[in-house]
């Protein structure tokens, strides 16, 4: 349950092959320094558009609760600033998934609108702003 679901895979193959580059598309993988074990993976879900951009991520189950996807989501941020391209991130996550919320919270992001999303599900909108 580490790695990233098989439609995520394929989601960020076919924007690879539609040009977008590997850095903004393909999963990064959450390995423990230790063991080298797979733990999770995070990524961006597209390139900016308009200097923003769009992150997902999943942990293990057998692994949640340790300041994981914490850890993961604060490199990601580190990342897409460095990039100079970014002004805010985004994580659209359902209401139920309270875990998830309180991940993005406890990293700066600001709780905003609820909305359908292109899969037809309801999700919030989370954003986080990049210092520039």
């Amino acid at each position: 349950g580490a790695l990233p679901p098989t439609h995520v895979a394929a989601q960020a193959l076919a924007q690879l092959d539609g040009g977008i580059p590997a850095f903004w598309c393909l999963p990064f993988l959450i390995v423990a320094t230790a063991s080298g074990a797979v733990l999770g993976g995070c990524r961006f879900k597209g390139p900016p558009i308009d200097g923003s951009v769009e992150i997902g991520y999943g942990v293990a189950k057998s692994e949640r609760g340790r300041g994981i996807a914490t850890a993961a989501l604060a490199k990601l941020i580190e990342v897409a600033a460095a990039t100079g391209e970014v002004r805010q991130i985004v994580a659209h996550i359902l209401p139920s998934n309270i875990a998830s919320s309180k991940v993005v919270a406890k990293l700066g992001f600001s709780k905003g609108h609820t909305f359908v999303d292109s899969d037809g599900e309801v999700v919030v909108h989370w954003a986080y702003p990049v210092a520039s």
